[in-house]
């Protein structure tokens, strides 16, 4: 099996994997790619940088229920990547997500 990040390991790599298949279905979405466009490609790395850098490292909680906030508001990055998970969960049925991460 293909490894989906180059630096993170178990749970880590498998929150990454996550987020791999929800920006797939979010660029499929609103940008019409069948692959990851430039800008979404970019926010993989974004995410997988600050996953790498998480002080909790394998331990580490969701990024929603954290107590630290590494994706500060004022970045724009952290808004686009925000935004497109969000979407890409709200569009997400179980078929649509099974489908994207058995293939991630």
């Amino acid at each position: 099996m293909k490894k989906s990040s180059e630096i993170l390991v178990g749970e880590l790599e498998t929150e990454f994997k996550t987020v791999v298949a929800m920006m797939k279905i979010y660029c499929k979405q609103h940008h019409g790619s069948s692959t990851l466009c430039q800008q979404c490609r970019e926010l993989l790395v974004y995410a997988e940088t600050k996953l790498d850098r998480c002080p909790y490292g394998e331990s580490k909680p969701t990024c929603n229920k954290c107590p630290i906030h590494c994706y500060k508001p004022e970045e724009k990055k952290a808004d686009e990547s925000r935004d497109a998970l969000r979407r890409a969960a709200h569009v997400a049925t179980t078929s649509d997500f099974v489908d994207s991460t058995s293939s991630a």
